[in-house]
């Protein structure tokens, strides 16, 4: 049976003005009640939004664990890419990851087991070719992969593809714990009339 779902709710916590409290109970269990009760499921899409819940709940008690999921796509705001890892380390039967976008800072220091043992595929959309946060991640999947088989990058807002063949060059050719690696990049950059152009 393929279980899926997709998230995205507040579970009415407003961060901007009442974040979840060890006093507050109330909140905790039900997201821990929530979390545990979807944790049978195989394909899983998660919003920005529940993914700023789970960074502020993960300070109060640890993540279910999700055994059987094995996709996972998510879209990140600022703060959420901090979660990133603790999220993976309850997914340890992770295959499939696709990343909507990326924040602009990230602290990426801990390798969640899924990464050494069962992700196989990553997808990453809208990456920038000018920041650097972007590139830093594409290194630490590159890095700390070791059954990677495919590593799927789409830039945005980037130069046209011959100046920006250094920056490609040195991801594809870069150090991958997973020799077998295969990495597959797309840029897309507008031209005079405003249409998308460009394929690596």
């Amino acid at each position: 049976m393929h279980i899926y779902i997709e998230l995205d709710t507040e579970f009415n916590v407003k961060f901007d003005s009442s974040p979840i409290e060890p006093v507050d109970l109330s909140k905790r269990d039900i997201i821990r009640d929530f979390l545990t009760g979807i944790s049978i499921v195989r394909h899983m899409i998660i919003s920005h939004r529940i993914l700023e819940v789970l960074y502020h709940y993960s300070k109060l008690g640890p993540i279910p664990t999700f055994h059987n999921l094995s996709h996972l796509q998510a879209s990140f705001s600022s703060p959420s890419l901090q979660l990133l890892p603790a999220f993976l380390e309850s997914c340890p039967n992770l295959k499939n990851l696709i990343l909507d976008s990326v924040p602009e800072q990230i602290d990426l220091t801990s390798v969640p087991r899924c990464l050494t043992s069962t992700l196989e595929y990553v997808k990453i959309n809208k990456l920038i070719m000018r920041e650097e946060t972007g590139i830093k991640l594409v290194n630490y999947f590159l890095e700390n992969l070791a059954v990677l088989k495919k590593l799927a990058l789409s830039f945005v807002d980037c130069p046209m593809p011959n100046k920006a063949s250094d920056i490609i060059m040195e991801l594809v050719t870069s150090t991958k714990l997973s020799h077998g690696c295969q990495v597959i990049v797309d840029l897309y950059a507008a031209d005079e009339a405003g249409d998308l152009v460009g394929t690596w």
